[in-house]
């Protein structure tokens, strides 16, 4: 089933600490486990039984790193009988996601614990064609799936499934996130995208929403505001982060955006022990303070803070490294849960292009 991917469909605010910038909440709950003896239902996108549709379980949990570890995810096949329907006494261990194609229709479905008759429902496919530069790359993959193409000249062709399609590019133990795109049912779309394998984007701001660009690839990272009780911020992450604010008192007042690394579980560390440099452009009016910080049942138990200096009206860029942590970073290379960017004494932070350097996909997954 190479080269026909489809998707998968991915899976704040109290304590004040430094210079009053805040510190989001977790959201707690529960874990989803895979379940066992269950019927998968195979649907074409006008609710027929897709007869003899071709039919792929994926291990999910453990997808980058068998990608980077064993150049492949872990899968197994099956095939539809005449009712459009795969049967299984059991799943082996672990999460699963099954993903199917028919007559040029593809979908993919999670499986979990209490599902005793998952309905996989199909749509037509989109064509994605895509050309790469930067550092070589043998194949393209959508992420959680087991369908991918080989790269031919820094060309790749893909069909997909409609709706967000998440991108890896994996070559000698290197699994490096490239876009998202989102093409429609029977649509054709051409990317262009640059392969960098010591760079993961935290953040392109091309969905505008509080999902962060990282988040469709390791699940975590969520976008959130908090300031000080006399200061009202508006928010906008169409394009860049836009956060305007206003303070009764300049002097004390302070706006912060921040990507939260937490789900139903709870919060989760971050290892950035290899981290080179956490790099950003940004322009406005006041200071900027970035904050790797780890918080602990809502409240924030450790922190490395370094000052981004003074905005200006232009774009600068600018990077944040472990040393200028200093003894800090012994302690939050590898319990980092939160990231946030804190702006004083002014009116307006904006930024963009937020990207980590240094580290692999595979080190920052929960």
């Amino acid at each position: 089933m190479t080269g026909k991917p489809a998707r998968l469909v991915g899976t704040l605010f109290a304590c004040l600490w430094f210079a009053g910038c805040g510190t989001p909440e977790s959201t707690g709950g529960g874990a989803t486990e895979t379940g066992n003896g269950f019927a998968v239902r195979v649907r074409t996108s006008g609710g027929a039984a897709a007869r003899a549709a071709a039919v792929e379980f994926v291990r999910t949990d453990s997808w980058i790193a068998d990608l980077a570890d064993l150049g492949t995810p872990r899968t197994f096949q099956a095939v539809a009988d005449m009712d459009g329907v795969v049967r299984l006494d059991s799943l082996p261990p672990g999460l699963w996601a099954v993903q199917g194609e028919w007559n040029g229709q593809m979908g993919i479905v999670p499986v979990t614990a209490t599902d005793s008759s998952t309905v996989l429902q199909l749509d037509t496919e989109a064509d994605l064609r895509g050309s790469l530069a930067g550092d070589s790359t043998s194949a393209v993959w959508v992420e959680g799936t087991g369908w991918h193409s080989s790269v031919h000249g820094g060309e790749f062709h893909l069909f997909v499934a409609p709706g967000q399609i998440p991108l890896v590019a994996s070559s000698g133990g290197y699994v490096v996130p490239l876009g998202v795109p989102d093409p429609g049912p029977g649509t054709s779309q051409a990317l262009l995208d640059t392969v960098q394998r010591h760079r993961i984007v935290v953040e392109d701001f091309s969905e505008g929403n509080h999902a962060s660009t990282i988040s469709h690839f390791i699940g975590l990272g969520t976008w959130y505001t908090t300031s000080d009780s006399g200061t009202q911020i508006v928010l906008n992450l169409q394009g860049e982060l836009n956060l305007q604010y206003v303070s009764k008192d300049t002097s004390i007042g302070y706006a912060t955006a921040g990507i939260v690394f937490a789900d139903k579980v709870g919060y989760h560390d971050l290892d950035l022990a290899s981290m080179d440099s956490l790099c950003f452009d940004q322009r406005g009016v006041g200071q900027n303070t970035v904050l790797f910080e780890h918080i602990v049942n809502g409240a924030n138990a450790n922190q490395g803070v370094v000052s981004a200096g003074n905005l200006t009206a232009s774009w600068t860029h600018f990077c944040v490294t472990p040393s200028a942590m200093k003894n800090s970073w012994d302690s939050m290379s590898t319990t980092t849960n939160n990231i946030s960017f804190c702006s004083t004494h002014g009116s307006r932070l904006e930024m963009r292009n937020i990207a980590l350097w240094g580290v692999a996909l595979q080190a920052i997954l929960p």
